[in-house]
C-alpha cells in the first residue's frame, strides 16, 4: 500500500474507535448484568424474607401433616398472591411458594403448601415436585442452618426464560426450620434493559470518541502526514532536476523534527549538486588524460621496429622484438640496424623516471 500513508491513519483510528467502544461496551455490559442481576436479587430477597417472616411456622407442620386448608392457609395464600402479582413489574416473580423437601436417605422430592397463583396453575396442597440437581444438598445446609439464602440463575428448560432462583429458611417457634420459602423470577428482561442502558449511555460516549479522533486525525494529517507528502513530491523534484541550478524550496514548517529533516534535504540537495558538478570535472580531465595516454601509447609503438620480417632478403638469420609496457606507455626501448653486411646492430634503453614523463 504504497502512498497510503493517510488512509492507513485513517483505518487505525476508526479501528482504535471500534475497539475502544467494543471494550467499553463489554466491560459496560458486564457491571451493568451484575448490578441488574443484584437488583433483582434484592427484591426477591425482600419478598421472600418477608414471607417467612410472616407465615406462622408451627402451622407448616399441621397442613403438611394433615393435608387440610383452612382460614389461616386461605389468607396465607391470598397474601402470597397479592405479593406475586403487585411485584410482577417491579421484580418479574413467575412463582412464589413454600415447600417442604423431604430429607430422608430415599427422599427425592419437594412437598409444596403453598403455591401463589402466577403466571401458570398453582400447585395444590402437598403436592409433589422432584428435587433438580443438588437441591436436596441444598436442602440440607437449610436444614442443619449452614445457610441463610440461595440464589440460582439458569435458563428454564420449560420456557427457556433465564431464571433466578431465591430461597431463604421458614422456622417455628422452636427455631427449627419448617420450610423453604422460594421465588423464581424471570430475569430475560435484563437483555432488553442492558440495550437500552448501553445504548443511552454509549451513544454520547461514542460521539465523543469519534470527535476526539477526528480532531486527532486532523491534527496528525497537518503535522505529520502533509509534510510527509511534502518530502515525498520534493525528492522527486529533487531527483528530475537534480542537474538544474534551480534552488530547492520545501515549504514546511512545524517546529519539529520533520522540519529539521526538510532542511537537512535542501542542504543534501546543494552537496549533492555540488559533488555531481566536481564529479564531472573529474571525469571531464580523466577522459582527456585517457585520449593522451592512448595517443603516447600509439606514438611510442610507432617509434619501435614493429615490421617483421625486419630483413626479409635475408635468409640467413631472423630477429624478432617487441615491448609490452605494464600501463599504457613504458620507459624500454630498442632498435637494430644492419651496420654492413656482416654487422647487425641491437640497441636497448631504460629510460629513468616513472609516468607519464618518462615517455617524453
Amino acid at each position: 500500500m504504497r502512498g497510503n500513508i493517510a488512509k492507513r491513519s485513517l483505518i487505525a483510528v476508526f479501528a482504535v474507535i471500534i475497539v475502544l467502544i467494543i471494550s467499553i461496551s463489554v466491560s459496560t455490559g458486564l457491571n451493568l448484568t451484575k448490578i441488574l442481576i443484584e437488583k433483582y436479587t434484592d427484591f426477591a430477597l425482600s419478598y421472600v424474607n418477608a414471607a417467612a417472616d410472616y407465615i406462622d411456622g408451627d402451622a407448616v407442620k399441621k397442613y403438611y401433616e394433615t393435608g387440610q386448608t383452612d382460614e389461616y392457609y386461605d389468607t396465607v395464600q391470598e397474601y402470597l398472591n397479592s405479593t406475586a402479582n403487585s411485584s410482577a413489574q417491579e421484580a418479574n416473580i413467575k412463582y412464589f411458594y413454600i415447600l417442604v423437601p423431604d430429607l430422608s436417605p430415599e427422599g427425592k422430592e419437594y412437598t409444596y403448601i403453598w403455591d401463589a397463583e402466577t403466571c401458570d396453575e398453582p400447585a395444590e396442597l402437598l403436592e409433589k415436585y422432584p428435587f433438580s440437581e443438588g437441591a436436596k444438598e441444598q436442602s440440607e445446609k437449610f436444614y442443619s442452618k449452614e445457610l441463610s439464602q440461595d440464589v440460582q440463575y439458569y435458563v428454564d428448560a420449560e420456557d427457556g426464560t433465564h431464571t433466578l432462583t431465591v430461597s431463604v429458611p421458614m422456622f417455628d417457634s422452636s427455631g427449627d426450620v419448617a420450610a423453604i420459602v422460594a421465588a423464581d423470577l424471570s430475569v430475560s428482561g435484563i437483555n432488553s434493559t442492558l440495550i437500552k442502558m448501553l445504548v443511552s449511555m454509549l451513544l454520547p460516549v461514542a460521539v465523543i470518541m469519534i470527535v476526539t479522533m477526528a480532531i486527532y486525525y486532523f491534527i496528525v494529517r497537518r503535522r505529520i502526514i502533509e509534510p510527509i507528502v511534502k518530502l515525498q513530491t520534493a525528492t522527486e523534484e529533487i531527483v528530475d532536476h537534480i542537474e538544474s541550478d534551480e534552488p530547492v524550496e520545501i515549504d514546511i514548517h512545524t517546529d519539529d523534527e520533520i522540519e529539521l529533516l526538510a532542511d537537512s534535504f535542501v542542504g543534501m540537495t546543494d552537496s549533492l549538486r555540488e559533488y555531481i558538478s566536481r564529479n564531472a570535472a573529474i571525469t571531464a580531465e580523466k577522459e582527456r588524460i585517457g585520449a593522451e595516454l592512448e595517443l603516447a601509447t600509439k606514438i611510442q609503438a610507432d617509434m619501435l621496429p614493429n615490421i617483421f620480417p625486419a630483413f626479409p632478403e635475408r635468409d640467413d638469420f631472423d630477429i624478432y622484438a617487441s615491448m609490452t609496457p605494464a600501463k599504457e606507455v613504458g620507459g624500454d626501448f630498442y632498435d637494430f640496424f644492419l651496420v654492413d653486411d656482416t654487422t647487425l646492430a641491437m640497441l636497448v634503453a631504460d629510460v629513468s623516471g616513472k609516468g607519464l614523463p618518462l615517455c617524453l
